[in-house]
């Protein structure tokens, strides 16, 4: 038993905050009135305290968040994609619900159509390319032809007029080939 000099009270040692300054390994008030001690003082002395510490360990803090996040790049990148996640959980389902509204209108429809006739070639190669594939006339490679690099493989038509004709390269690939198209045109 232990008499806070704050209160008055007697109580047991384990209600008593721990200090290796003190005779007997406790400070001489308790845990109830240190936690109102600290408190007070934080609510007098935040703006000018915290203001000063931040300013003083600018760099030391600076230099501590640095190696904090190379050292922790996966806790840091699952936490935020948690976070983002459930903070956008309530966008994502309108943006959803505005789609599914979207594609009954007439607008989503006609827009549809012209798609469709716009890229009615492009589409038909794919289609007879894919056809292909399933019956066994054409056999999908494992490896891209530019990288040599296995996955997924896609056929890149040079020219859609010829649907069976194609370039088999993975993703990357295809995607790097396209894009040097769209430069070449502009």
């Amino acid at each position: 038993m232990k008499k806070c000099k704050k209160c008055g009270e007697e109580k047991k040692i384990e209600f008593f905050v721990k200090s290796s300054k003190c005779r007997d390994g406790y400070r001489n008030c308790c845990k109830e009135c240190w936690s109102k001690k600290s408190k007070k003082y934080y609510l007098e002395k935040r703006d000018t305290v915290w203001k000063e510490s931040r300013k003083k360990n600018r760099e030391k803090k600076k230099v501590w968040d640095k190696k904090y996040r190379e050292t922790h790049k996966e806790i840091i990148k699952s936490v935020w994609k948690i976070w983002y996640r459930d903070r956008n959980q309530d966008q994502i389902q309108k943006t959803r619900e505005i789609a599914r509204n979207f594609r009954k209108t007439e607008k989503a429809k006609t827009w549809q159509i012209q798609y469709k006739k716009r890229e009615e070639v492009r589409i038909l190669a794919n289609t007879t390319l894919n056809n292909a594939v399933r019956d066994g006339k054409l056999v999908r490679p494992k490896n891209c032809s530019i990288c040599d690099r296995e996955g997924k493989i896609e056929g890149h038509h040079a020219n859609y007029d010829k649907p069976l004709e194609v370039v088999w390269v993975c993703k990357e690939c295809h995607v790097m080939i396209h894009k040097n198209l769209k430069k070449e045109t502009k």
